[in-house]
């Protein structure tokens, strides 16, 4: 999988992770929980909000909650919250979050997100790459003067 790839398959969570447990029978229950969007949304930063029954909801923005009953631990907040930080949405648009019923199955979905963060973190940035193929470059040609050519490539 390349770099490209990758950071797609962690923008899209938790779909594509989701889909591979259903596909290898991981999955076998899950409920929907449908929204529509109050306002046009990118990147969300989700709060959790108690009242005073400690009931919690998710509130995306200004009178603008996800609140479901069967919202009932920590795990699903967590999941629900990381698929908003990821979303893109439009005023009216209405969002269909598939979420697992067991909270074990909830983790395995973070998980393999965390693993993929992970990997594309540790990952050779381009820059990094781009600097030690010029060293390279220059090593083969036997050029001394980097600097000239460094100026040079820079004016475009």
């Amino acid at each position: 999988m390349t770099i490209e790839e990758l950071k797609r398959k962690i923008e899209m969570f938790p779909t594509p992770y989701f889909s591979q447990l259903r596909k290898n029978n991981e999955i076998e229950e899950f409920f929907e929980i449908r929204h529509i969007a109050k306002r046009n949304y990118s990147n969300i930063t989700a709060e959790i909000q108690e009242d005073l029954d400690r009931n919690k909801k998710i509130k995306l923005g200004k009178n603008d909650y996800i609140d479901d009953y069967k919202i009932d631990s920590d795990k699903k907040i967590e999941y629900i919250i990381r698929y908003l930080k990821y979303a893109i949405l439009s005023k009216d648009q209405e969002i269909i979050l598939r979420i697992p019923t067991e909270d074990k199955k909830i983790e395995k979905i973070i998980g393999m997100h965390n693993k993929d963060l992970e990997k594309l973190e540790k990952s050779p940035k381009t820059e990094d790459l781009e600097d030690e193929l010029n060293t390279l470059v220059y090593k083969l040609y036997k050029i001394e003067n980097k600097d000239v050519i460094e100026k040079f490539l820079n004016t475009f």
